[in-house]
């Protein structure tokens, strides 16, 4: 069967990823790989937030040890600002990711029936 120059695109009339399978029943291996997809997701979404939150919280706290200032607002404002603009910065690729994996989980949804 022709797949268009890729070796990895299945036959005509076969499903793909998350859509093979019996129809109207999953097996254990589809299960583990939906579940697997989705902490994968997670943490694909969840890094970005967790990698700026770090960065800022070792920075204040570096200043906050190097100035011997221990203000809690000055720990606190900064790290809430820029969270709430990493939010901004990142929001377009964690709606992306997960729109692209609840496609895909809704894909194989449909492909039980």
């Amino acid at each position: 069967s022709d797949s268009g120059g890729r070796d990895d695109a299945p036959a005509h009339g076969e499903k793909s990823g998350l859509a093979a399978g019996a129809r109207g029943a999953m097996t254990p291996s589809e299960v583990l790989a939906i579940g697997q997809e989705a902490i994968f997701t997670l943490l694909k979404v969840a890094t970005p937030m967790l990698g700026v939150a770090l960065t800022v919280g070792l920075l204040v706290s570096l200043f906050q040890a190097l100035t011997q200032m221990q203000e809690m607002t000055l720990s606190f404002v900064p790290k809430i600002a820029i969270m709430a603009l990493a939010l901004f910065v990142f929001m377009p690729y964690m709606m992306s990711t997960l729109v692209v994996f609840g496609e895909r989980l809704f894909e194989h949804i449909a492909g039980l029936g």
